[in-house]
């Protein structure tokens, strides 16, 4: 009798831990994975719909940019306007510069388009003017004297 229930006991208690298990069911480890499964996709999604935000925006950024382009080409047409004669500086040891900084010596052999000077003094505290040569703009560290070139 002694073994039988022994052996009673033991079957009730692998029945009770064969039906719990010692860790997660198979159903609750099924439920989990769908679980995370459905956390992926709706990750997905998001990463989907900020991927096509971000597309969206690229493109408003570029006609931004492209009207904004105008803008200005049409204000720097406006500013610096061409009158049809071209000029040039009368000091011949004149130097222009090919940046704003003035740091790239071009000289003063340079054909002007433009007989408008516009000075402007940056952040650093320089004064810096600029003028429309053939070239493109180009700057100096002091007022050019500009006259009309006879060539």
């Amino acid at each position: 009798m002694m073994k039988r229930s022994i052996l009673l006991i033991m079957i009730l208690l692998i029945g009770v831990f064969g039906m719990t298990g010692c860790g997660s069911s198979k159903k609750e480890l099924k439920a989990e994975l769908k679980e995370v499964q459905q956390e992926k996709r709706d990750i997905q999604n998001q990463l989907d719909d900020a991927n096509d935000q971000c597309q969206q925006l690229e493109v408003e950024n570029a006609q931004l940019k492209q009207s904004t382009g105008d803008s200005a080409d049409q204000y720097l047409s406006a500013k610096f306007y061409q009158d049809g004669n071209f000029y040039r500086v009368s000091d011949p040891e004149f130097e222009f510069y090919s940046d704003r900084n003035c740091e790239n010596s071009i000289g003063s052999d340079i054909r002007i388009i433009s007989p408008v000077v516009d000075e402007t003094t940056l952040k650093n505290g320089l004064t810096v003017c600029t003028v429309l040569s053939e070239q493109g703009y180009i700057y100096s560290v002091s007022w050019p004297d500009l006259v009309i070139a006879n060539d």
